[in-house]
């Protein structure tokens, strides 16, 4: 499915994962499918990017050895107002 067939058209998604690896593979993917993708390799660098502008999708890695994931997640449902889903 590309992006003009999906119902839910998401154009900026952040994908947060330590290995670099699989941060460039979701890149790739996903800016093949025409979505704008930022990277962050961990949690100061995800929260200075959704700093400069909320993505509409994150892709969040759980398990980071700085902050983990689910805190991350925490502390941005506290922060906005937007819809955290689990």
């Amino acid at each position: 499915m590309n992006r003009g067939e999906n119902a839910y058209d998401a154009s900026r998604i952040l994908v947060v994962d330590d290995e670099a690896d699989i941060r460039g593979l979701l890149k790739e993917i996903l800016a093949d499918e025409g979505y704008e993708v930022e990277v962050a390799a961990d949690a100061a660098q995800a929260r200075s990017s959704r700093a400069a502008q909320v993505p509409d999708l994150v892709l969040l890695d759980i398990w980071m050895p700085d902050t983990d994931g689910i805190t991350l997640l925490r502390e941005w449902s506290v922060t906005t107002a937007t819809t955290v889903r689990w």
